[in-house]
């Protein structure tokens, strides 16, 4: 039996303020479900999860006072939350917990979750006992035949011997369609099998036999995983379903001849150096930073716009310029919302990230207002080289009067020891450089914002960014005229395009250098 979930598109109010849709539902040719209400966002499709949750006959749960929901199955509880891309899973029969990230943030809506129906599918595929996929062309939810709640995939485990080498197969009841494995020099084999249930049994019991030396199972909700400790004449493996049946099979190679083996070694050395280097030459993480936040609004212009308002909002039109056209890139910001950051910390959350360019934005202001000053300007961590650069540096910096114990936290940061720190950081100053030069381009080719240059300061924020950064004043609050431009949705939308801009230019140099370097 497959049910079909068959999306009719139909307009009405819906609280995203997009378009609205909902869905009906058609089992066996019959209309008996429930509709789901969906809605599309950025190319996404976002259904109602009280409305999957009918569709599918699964208990729901919704707790007001966090905003969660809760599906429950036979064997399973699934907690989702607002605001937040993490599905976490509970498995009631054996206790274990896992965590399963969306790409996309679950949206709230009142009473409800609407969650990216794409991806939430492949999920539910993996912990419900079914198929269960969402075919975009179509916009169907297809749902396959429900297997018992406890069924069990993998049946046990046998050890084969081959002329060069042997076969560990898994006994499979059904093809499955997501597993992975990689063999480690210290003899360990690693397999993660996705949304399988397994014999534990049959594991736990097995015993030892050439080459195998030990099993280690574990079961988590989403999925099996195996370690396997082989004897050190395995010197390869191989891992793949069998293609006269469903079973998955390990191919253990027996040691090459030791110049052979060599040989091998570094020819795989070289293949996986060039593989880092390519990766590392890839702008595919680009973190934005929103200057000040929460009980620091940083500077407040002469009509009382925020300069963390502004920040904000202009971080976050880049932020979607960059996630809509750049789908290979991920955008991590070290806040969004108003909220307070500590300086050091916005730096730990880049480098966490694996962050390729780390971009702070600011508004700036004279001590008196109102002041004639406009324009904007882009800044590199350097000591301060003009006695602005320097008082801009210090009204950023003094943003640490409003973390605790920041006397403690940046006494390393003495005038000698910032030297060391700038030095340290010099083998990203080549290409913040080339960024600030086509950022400064970009606006000048985009906006009518003024120019003022690029220049150097000594950050603190900039600091723990180990990756090519700028820090970037967008224009001057202490100025009626710009101030009226920075607080307009038309002034800000315009920053954050010519941003983008320079965003884009600088992904296609930056990963050209390494092809040109490589000859690749």
């Amino acid at each position: 039996m497959r049910f079909t979930i068959i999306f009719q598109i139909v307009s009405f109010i819906f609280v995203f303020n997009t378009q609205a849709q909902t869905s009906r539902v058609i089992i066996d040719g019959r209309d008996e479900k429930p509709l789901i209400a969906t809605f599309t966002e950025h190319s996404i499709v976002y259904g109602s999860m009280r409305d999957v949750a009918n569709a599918l006959d699964l208990g729901l749960y919704f707790a007001a006072e966090t905003g969660k929901i809760e599906l429950k199955t036979a064997q399973f509880r699934l907690k989702a939350t607002g605001d937040n891309p993490f599905v976490v899973v509970n498995d009631i029969v054996t206790g274990a917990e896992s965590v399963y990230q969306l790409p996309v943030n679950v949206i709230s809506a009142g009473n409800d979750l609407f969650v990216p129906l794409n991806d939430f599918a492949r999920f539910l595929d993996i912990v419900l006992p079914t198929d269960v996929s969402f075919e975009t062309a179509g916009r169907e939810l297809v749902v396959g035949e429900f297997r018992p709640a406890h069924h069990i995939d993998i049946t046990g485990m046998e050890v084969e011997e081959r002329k060069n080498g042997y076969l560990i197969r898994l006994k499979s009841n059904r093809s499955i369609k997501d597993f992975s494995g990689f063999y480690r020099e210290d003899g360990w084999f690693y397999l993660t099998i996705v949304g399988a249930r397994v014999d534990m049994n049959a594991f736990k019991n097995f015993a030892p036999k050439t080459p195998v030396r030990r099993v280690v199972p574990e079961q988590t909700p989403t999925a099996f995983q195996l370690s396997i400790q082989l004897n050190r004449e395995v010197h390869s493996t191989d891992i793949f379903r069998d293609p006269k049946g469903d079973d998955i099979i390990i191919a253990l190679h027996r040691r090459v001849d030791p110049t052979e083996l060599a040989q091998n070694h570094r020819r795989a050395a070289t293949e996986e150096a060039l593989a880092r280097e390519r990766d590392r030459w890839k702008l595919d993480v680009i973190v934005i930073d929103p200057g000040h936040g929460g009980k620091d609004p940083g500077t407040i212009g002469v009509r009382g716009t925020r300069e963390k308002d502004v920040a904000l909002v202009i971080s976050k039109k880049l932020g979607e310029l960059i996630e809509r056209n750049m789908p290979n890139t991920r955008v991590v910001y070290t806040r969004e919302t108003d909220e307070f950051v500590e300086l050091d910390r916005r730096g730990q959350i880049a480098n966490e990230a694996g962050g390729k360019l780390f971009i702070s934005i600011h508004a700036n202001s004279m001590p008196r207002k109102p002041a004639p000053q406009r324009g904007f300007e882009i800044y590199l961590l350097r000591p301060g080289r003009t006695e602005e650069a320097i008082r801009i540096a210090e009204r950023e910096n003094s943003v640490i009067r409003f973390e605790e114990d920041y006397e403690e936290r940046y006494a390393h940061l003495t005038d000698e020891n910032f030297i060391l720190v700038t030095m340290a950081h010099s083998a990203y100053i080549r290409y913040s450089e080339q960024f600030a030069d086509i950022l400064q381009n970009k606006m000048r080719q985009n906006t009518r914002v003024n120019n003022r240059g690029i220049r150097q300061a000594g950050f603190y924020v900039l600091v723990g960014a180990s990756m090519p950064s700028v820090l970037f004043e967008v224009g001057y609050l202490s100025n009626p005229d710009e101030e009226r431009f920075l607080a307009s949705s038309q002034g800000q939308q315009q920053i954050a395009e010519a941003m983008f801009k320079a965003v884009e230019r600088f992904s296609r140099e930056y990963e050209t250098m390494f092809e040109t370097a490589s000859g690749f």
